[in-house]
């Protein structure tokens, strides 16, 4: 529920949210101890609340590094396999003239519309936070039927046959 109201809302109603949830605790709290616990007993303890505080805002800087190095690695791996995946359907359409005309029609049109499953379904569907499988079987159907085009397809010259080998490669990466 939490994180479907997170993907549900712009970035900055998110951030507002969090900062104001964040600033808006401890400051409950802080009025809270002031009024139930005297100023003499708060006094006797300052020394080791300052180094307590040190402690926590260090153990918070290391957490937060933590943090934001693990959100950037899966950016970036994220990143590297849709950059994976568009090369992968690159490179089964450049090479799809070397298949025979109607083969390389059906083909290119998989891929055209594999694209448009990927960019205008299964996409803000991860963003809005629904990962039900069946949000995806289209896509997964467009791809099976790539690859046993090419998987059945039977080679009639060389090059057909370096054109089928590329491409199980290619739709095997994707």
């Amino acid at each position: 529920m939490l994180n479907q109201w997170f993907y549900s809302h712009t970035t900055w109603e998110v951030g507002t949210a969090v900062c104001l949830v964040l600033i808006l605790l401890p400051l409950a709290g802080l009025f809270f101890f002031h009024r139930l616990v005297p100023q003499r007993h708060r006094e006797e303890d300052t020394a080791m609340v300052g180094l307590s505080y040190a402690l926590c805002g260090g153990l918070y800087a290391v957490m937060l590094a933590f943090v934001a190095v693990g959100t950037y690695e899966t950016m970036d791996r994220s990143t590297a396999i849709a950059s994976e995946e568009a090369n992968s359907l690159g490179s089964l359409a450049f090479d799809s003239p070397g298949l025979p005309p109607e083969m390389a029609s059906r083909v290119r049109t998989d891929v055209d519309e594999y694209i448009d499953v990927v960019t205008k379904k299964e996409w803000p569907n991860q963003r809005a936070y629904r990962m039900d499988p069946s949000n995806y079987e289209e896509g997964w159907a467009l791809l099976r039927r790539m690859s046993l085009d090419v998987a059945a397809f039977d080679p009639k010259t060389p090059d057909q046959a370096t054109v089928q080998a590329q491409s199980s490669i290619v739709t095997f990466l994707s």
